[in-house]
């Protein structure tokens, strides 16, 4: 009798466990194959411009900016900006600057901006650019990926970086993911 409890028990546990073994689908970054993390990266970058892209408007900011080596003060808020000094125009002229990222708040914020970099790989027109960088905050240990992408109307294929950035309009900021 107890060894024909313990044949019907294992029988019937794996027969449960065969219904319950289904084939899951991978997701698609499990099937591509990548040379090296810096392919899946940019392959995740285009993702999420894909699912989270909405073209926005975003003023320039109005009032007095102070630089001092790579601090730039707008008001109560900093940037820190560790970066190539081609980009440094979008944070000096106020294209970019915190209140976009922390609001209206009048709480004193430093901000980070490091590993700032142009998306080329992104870039479909010769009047919008795309970028992505690294934001830290003195509140959280690790950096968040951030995007933003400027609009230069007037900019053409002979058009340099500098002069792009002189005429730009931020016209997209999403935060990614954290880098751990």
């Amino acid at each position: 009798m107890r060894t024909i409890f313990t044949i019907i028990s294992t029988l019937a546990f794996l027969g449960l466990q065969a219904q319950f073994n289904k084939e899951i689908s991978a997701s698609s970054d499990t099937t591509k194959v990548f040379k090296n993390q810096g392919e899946q990266e940019n392959d995740w970058t285009k993702q999420f411009f894909e699912k989270n892209y909405s073209k926005q408007n975003f003023p320039k900011y109005d009032s007095t900016i102070v630089t001092k080596g790579d601090t730039v003060r707008y008001s109560d808020k900093y940037f820190l900006v560790w970066t190539a000094a081609e980009f440094k125009p979008i944070f000096y002229s106020g294209i970019f600057y915190p209140t976009i990222i922390t609001g209206p708040s009048k709480r004193d914020y430093r901000l980070t901006i490091s590993n700032f970099e142009e998306l080329k790989f992104l870039n479909y027109s010769p009047t919008v650019k795309r970028f992505s960088f690294w934001l830290n905050r003195n509140t959280l240990l690790n950096p968040t990926v951030c995007f933003i992408e400027l609009t230069n109307q007037n900019a053409t294929d002979k058009t340099d970086i500098e002069n792009f950035i002189r005429g730009a309009s931020l016209t997209f900021y999403k935060e990614g993911w954290i880098i751990i």
